[in-house]
């Protein structure tokens, strides 16, 4: 087997389907009630993975903080996060996606605690309108949204945070909108996915009322999109300079070209002919473009 085939990274699912019911989202109905996994299940599988030369796994859940709820003993997500961290071989640990009301202290603390435990968090809003957040079901503020997001940056100063927003809601007034605008200025997510709403035979929100015209709903997913992509580039270019750890995932473009990601989830690309997949480079980088990062190598890592 050459090193091309290769994986430096893996997924392992903790949890399948959703309790939730926000009113946009048809997973309740297409994937069925929220169930967790065994915690010796889930890390035995990551001990697998690792020993096949896995290096970086990411833990996948609809909700993926919400681990556990349905299993005996009250066992919770950050429990799971401490046992994972003390398998052996482990370089990286990731999980997606979060809900910000079960993003627990605790859960927090462990960036903290964990070195492996990568500095990523996504965690969507959906909106910055308190009253649309309570229409979609979402069981939070913007204000305590705000402060989720504080508590993560405060654990770690390299914390990158991401999200999803919906634009055009039904009864998306202009203030609202320009709300969400607002907080997507003010707090500089480091990434985006912006979608227009768009109703799902079966969800609670079918049949709301007053709903978005499609043009006006294109035009605040361009402002969305276009204030995200300047943000993400201005946050890169202020990454020149740095020396990060990069794990190869991949080939670039050219002879000899390489991409991985820093702990922090971007995109990095390199000439680097000899590195393969789960190879971990010391690089500095170079250049900040709006979706990656370019530099070059200084030393190979372990």
């Amino acid at each position: 087997m050459s090193w091309k085939d290769v994986r430096a990274s893996g997924f392992v699912p903790v949890t399948r389907g959703c309790d939730m019911g926000c009113t946009f989202c048809i997973v309740p109905q297409t994937r069925g009630k929220e169930v967790s996994r065994p915690m010796d299940d889930i890390v035995a599988e990551v001990r697998a993975l690792v020993d096949a030369g896995i290096r970086d796994v990411t833990l996948l859940g609809q909700i993926v903080n919400r681990y556990g709820r349905n299993l005996d003993g009250k066992v919770v997500f950050h429990e799971l996060i401490d046992r994972l961290a003390d398998v052996p071989g482990l370089y990286r640990l990731r999980f997606t996606s979060s809900h910000p009301v079960y993003l627990t202290k605790a859960l927090v603390d462990c960036f903290a605690k964990h070195g492996v435990l990568a500095p990523h968090v996504h965690l969507p809003v959906q909106t910055a309108s308190n009253r649309l957040l309570k229409e979609m079901r979402r069981g939070y503020t913007i204000e305590l949204y705000e402060e989720k997001v504080s508590a993560l940056r405060e654990a770690r100063d390299d914390m990158a945070v991401s999200t999803d927003i919906i634009v055009g809601y039904p009864g998306e007034t202009e203030e609202d909108f320009r709300d969400t605008l607002e907080m997507v200025e003010r707090i500089r997510f480091d990434g985006l996915f912006a979608f227009n709403y768009s109703p799902r035979p079966g969800t609670p929100a079918i049949g709301a009322g007053d709903p978005v015209p499609e043009e006006e709903k294109a035009n605040r997913l361009d402002a969305v999109l276009q204030a995200s992509q300047r943000i993400t580039e201005e946050k890169n270019r202020a990454m020149v300079g740095q020396v990060r750890d990069v794990l190869i995932e991949g080939d670039g473009k050219g002879a000899g070209a390489r991409f991985g990601r820093t702990a922090c989830h971007r995109i990095v690309h390199v000439h680097a002919p000899d590195a393969g997949p789960g190879d971990v480079l010391r690089v500095k980088i170079e250049r900040g473009r709006p979706n990656s990062l370019s530099g070059r190598v200084v030393t190979n890592q372990v």
